[in-house]
């Protein structure tokens, strides 16, 4: 496995080097443009387009993905990392929207390593990468934005649809999707249904804590593991009706239903003194579930003023509804020598959200549609109510409510935001995009029990941006760009409730915190021919405040919150190529490396240090119809404020071919980390009163087989108005770049 992976690394590196300094003539662009600087990938597939701000990576010209799952497709995509635990980054960063069809999709964010696993990849035409969003995106965001997009373009008229399934070792889904016209009406609809395959997903988790400032309670050994089972249903249904060429009305709505189990789960604590002598342990064991449930509904209206609609007005409405229940029970059992209050223990966290958004965006064109000028507001109203409490018992019939762990809130965030932006394009050659956005927010809570825990706040953000372009022909250009970024502290991250995870761990919020800001220059050279060609970029972000996920100690219980003590300054140097070795060859390479120097004084806590990630990918297509495809990744190395993380890999195969006179039918097979049964990293900390190791491991092998079966013709799709309408004011996706990950014993 080793000279497997040296030889890859060794031919992407080949590849990496050579990229420019071969003269290539750019591929034509043979489908309209909106703007000059966006090109594609000239291999047969078009695999790839961008304009610097934006990375479109087309699934289904990808043949590769063929049964695979969504988050396997993502790990081919440039400026975008998955770690071992299926934690996602964009340009290394995990403060990132996620957005489906231009609306962000809340439940998606809080739950997606599972959805991404299950979901197949079959379900999405496209995945947008957006590093640079203008003023007219939601300011919030510090990766940027993830946008899958399900719409699909088809050839005739009538109808088109697909119907799938796979079942494997990791997971089991079927998914459905249609799409019809009639008369000036489109329809589309889908259903998707997943769960764990053969196996319910298994994990490790092993930790070593040393107290530095303890005689007696010095070292704790920390170990135990764990099955989820996870269920996802999902359904959508949306419409567009155009009754002439100048107004477009839509309207959509969308249902999820996702449900985890947490069976069995152990954990065993061991103490030591100095000595080495072991002065008490317990055994815990967790069963629980979560459910989260969501519902939403929106309509649109845009009217043109010109023939092109360019010059436009769109309003749009979205309403979201959703509730997200966690329950755990803990049974303490093999007790010895610690003080135990009762052997079981009890959690429930449920919340309800509901939010109105309204939107309105007037484009306006001039100087012969060279320059355009954009406008717009937006607010957003959410209503949120959480009731938690724990209590302990002799029997999980008896137990009792501690008051102080007892909170019943009601939660709100109203964000009200207005942009201006202007585009130009001069010369035919430079392309010019600068913007001013502000956002207010006002936001707190409401304990029912208790008037005087209330607490409001306000926050006020100007946020510029600003790129310019310079293109040298449509699949060759070099983008400089200026953006700032802000990201909300969320509703869990102020909640000052106190989570008791067992009797050594406690999670609780800072109702202090107040919004971060990111600032990022970032400098893209962009060029793509026929044969070889790619893209490189340098960027460097700057962040005085911070959130941090930190660490301290209330004697020997491990107490996880948050603060603005964060001090960032990261500089990244990435790249993207692509070889098509033959007509029916080719090989790609995606990677970044990263210098971060985190610093929190508050804490008194600072660590540097490099980063770097890479994945190699080779497609083929093989004689008798037959399409073979393998992978392999690494992140190597990465820093947190209190620590760092070691390095893993990845690696993966697949064959598959299509059946019937219209290649309809496909068949195939793909298996990743085959050779493991179990796949992780180790995280190290260090505070001034601790040291800590923990380990984490996953069942990795996953081997399925899927089945697809597409029907009928149809040229249509549901329209869109263009307006990328979303409910963002609660950050689900955090950012982590600077902070140490979430321990609990």
């Amino acid at each position: 496995m080793n000279k497997l992976k040296c030889i890859m690394a060794m031919v992407g590196m080949t590849v990496a080097g050579s990229a420019f300094a071969l003269t290539q003539e750019p591929d034509t662009v043979t489908e309209p443009s909106v703007n000059l600087d966006d090109f594609v990938v000239t291999s047969q597939k078009k695999v790839i387009k961008s304009d610097g701000a934006k990375l479109t990576y087309d699934v289904q010209a990808d043949e590769s993905t063929k049964g695979q799952s969504l988050l396997d497709a993502l790990r081919k995509v440039p400026m975008v990392t998955v770690d071992a635990q299926d934690n996602i980054q964009i340009n290394g960063n995990s403060g990132f929207k996620i957005y489906v069809n231009g609306k962000e999709d809340v439940m998606m964010e809080s739950n997606y390593q599972k959805i991404f696993k299950a979901m197949p990849a079959d379900a999405v035409q496209n995945i947008e990468v957006i590093t640079e969003p203008g003023a007219k995106y939601d300011a919030e965001g510090f990766g940027g934005i993830l946008n899958l997009i399900t719409e699909t373009k088809q050839k005739n008229d009538g109808y088109n649809g697909s119907i799938s399934g796979a079942y494997g070792t990791t997971q089991a889904y079927a998914s459905a999707f249609i799409t019809t016209k009639m008369d000036k009406v489109t329809l589309n609809a889908n259903l998707t249904y997943a769960q764990n395959g053969l196996f319910k997903q298994k994990s490790r988790n092993n930790s070593e804590t040393v107290y530095h400032n303890s005689d007696d309670n010095h070292r704790l050994l920390s170990f135990g593991n764990q099955k989820v089972g996870f269920g996802m249903e999902q359904a959508s249904l949306n419409m567009s009706w155009e009754p002439n060429d100048r107004n477009l009305f839509t309207w959509g709505g969308s249902f999820n239903n996702l449900k985890a189990t947490f069976d069995n789960m152990e954990r065993t604590n061991q103490m030591f003194n100095r000595q080495d002598v072991m002065q008490w342990s317990f055994r815990s064991i967790f069963d629980g579930d979560m459910t989260n449930l969501g519902a939403s509904a929106n309509a649109s209206y845009r009217i043109g003023f010109n023939q092109a609609n360019t010059h436009r007005l769109i309003l749009a409405y979205l309403f979201d509804y959703g509730t997200n229940n966690f329950h755990l029970d803990t049974e303490t059992q093999e007790v010895k020598d610690y003080p135990v209050i009762a052997p079981w223990m009890v959690s429930r966290n449920d919340n309800y959200n509901r939010s109105h958004t309204v939107q309105a965006d007037y484009s306006n064109p001039f100087g012969n549609g060279t320059h355009t000028l954009d406008a717009g507001f937006k607010g957003i109203f959410r209503r949120n109510s959480a009731l938690s409490h724990s209590g302990v018992g002799l029997t999980p019939d008896e137990i009792i409510i501690n008051p102080d762990n007892n909170v019943d809130m009601d939660q709100n965030q109203d964000v009200y935001a207005a942009y201006l932006s202007y585009t130009g394009t001069f010369a035919d050659r430079v392309s010019l995009t600068a913007g001013i956005r502000y956002e207010h927010t006002a936001m707190g809570l409401r304990f029912k029990d208790d008037s005087s825990k209330d607490f409001t706040k306000h926050l006020n953000d100007w946020v510029p941006n600003a790129a310019l372009t310079y293109n040298f022909a449509p699949a060759h250009n070099l983008r400089l760009a200026y953006q700032m970024r802000i990201w909300r502290p969320s509703l869990q991250q102020v909640n000052p409730f106190r989570t008791q995870v067992d009797d050594l761990a406690v999670q609780t919020g800072n109702p202090a915190l107040s919004s971060e800001h990111n600032h990022v220059v970032s400098l893209t050279y962009t060029n793509f021919g026929r044969v070889l060609g790619g893209n490189v970029y340098a960027r460097y972000e700057m962040n005085n405040n911070s959130i941090v996920n930190y660490t301290y100690y209330n004697g020997i219980t491990q107490i996880d919150t948050y603060g603005n003590y964060g001090r960032v300054r990261k500089f990244s140097l990435g790249g993207f190529l692509n070889y098509n070795i033959s007509n029916s060859m080719s090989l790609s390479l995606n990677g970044t490396v990263t210098y971060a120097d985190l610093n929190a004084r508050t804490i008194d806590a600072r660590n540097h240090g490099w980063s770097a990630n890479y994945g190699v990918n080779w497609n083929w297509k093989a004689p008798a119809d037959f399409k073979l495809n393998a992978g392999i990744g690494q992140n190597i190395h990465s820093v947190t404020l209190q620590g760092h993380n070691t390095g893993y890999y990845y690696y993966g195969i697949g064959v598959s071919r299509d059946f019937l006179k219209n290649k309809s039918l496909n068949i195939g097979v793909s298996a990743w980390n085959f050779f493991e049964a179990y796949k992780g990293g180790k995280w190290y900390a260090d505070t001034p009163t601790t040291s800590q190791m923990q380990q984490y491991s996953m069942y990795s092998p996953s081997i399925n087989l899927s089945v697809s079966w597409t029907f009928g013709h149809l040229k249509e799709r549901v329209k869109s108005t263009g307006l990328d309408l979303k409910s963002d004011d609660t950050s689900t996706t955090s950012n982590q770049s600077a902070a140490s990950p979430t321990i609990g014993n």
